[in-house]
């Protein structure tokens, strides 16, 4: 009987990712994991490849930090039931921590099912977990973005309007504000976009838009401003 890498892969889901998240408290829905703690969500999404067939299936991990107040603040809407990474206010894939690159983990007719289980529960074990249980404060979040970027132990990515929200709810108000003003500073400077068309033949065609400003970005950056009684 030949191999089913869908039922290879739920059965590390379920035999292996999931009983040690739900030993630490993680709650569970679909492939997505929480944990509400100390003012924050803790998040892990398992993102399987859009590419997958029944020969070759790839996934990878995502994981992320949300707090309710960020998010209402920067999303200006209802907060989601159940948080995923793409609610969140910083963000990562478990590669960067891990392999210092984007990585995703693969199951084919040619390799061990067994290995690609032993790395994951590795990975978890060894890296992801302890990430967490590092990075379970919202001052623990604002120490690690106060990191120099090329400095950080790994990568995880943080909109810059989120952060100055972090900082001034949580953090130094005058950082924040600082982080605010020069932000908005920068986006009402109109600027030209360039889009880039690749032909078949390999040509290359680029073009600038006519000098414009975000006003979407303008907007949220004037919310968090009146939110916190700064003048820009």
């Amino acid at each position: 009987m030949g191999r089913d890498l869908t039922i290879e892969f739920q059965t590390i889901i379920k035999t292996v990712v999931s009983p040690l998240l739900k030993r630490r408290g993680f709650k569970k829905k679909n492939f997505n994991y929480n944990r509400a703690i100390n003012g924050l969500v803790q998040s892990i999404n398992i993102q399987r490849s859009q590419y997958n067939h029944s020969e070759s299936i790839s996934f990878t991990i995502n994981l992320g930090f949300y707090n309710s107040r960020i998010f209402q603040i920067s999303k200006n809407r209802l907060e989601p039931q159940f948080v995923t990474s793409d609610n969140c206010f910083v963000w990562g894939r478990s590669g960067m921590l891990i392999y210092n690159k984007d990585y995703w983990y693969k199951l084919n007719l040619n390799d061990s099912y067994n290995l690609v289980l032993l790395q994951v529960e590795n990975d978890f074990n060894n890296h992801i977990i302890p990430l967490f249980a590092k990075l379970d404060t919202l001052t623990s979040i604002i120490e690690f973005s106060r990191i120099d970027y090329e400095n950080r132990p790994f990568r995880l990515i943080a909109n810059i309007d989120e952060v100055s929200i972090l900082e001034l709810e949580y953090g130094d108000f005058d950082r924040g504000k600082d982080i605010l003003s020069k932000e908005y500073n920068k986006a009402i400077i109109p600027k030209s976009t360039k889009h880039t068309t690749v032909y078949p033949d390999g040509r290359e065609e680029i073009r600038w838009s006519e000098p414009g400003v975000n006003k979407f970005h303008i907007e949220l950056l004037q919310r968090i401003a009146n939110n916190y009684g700064v003048e820009l």
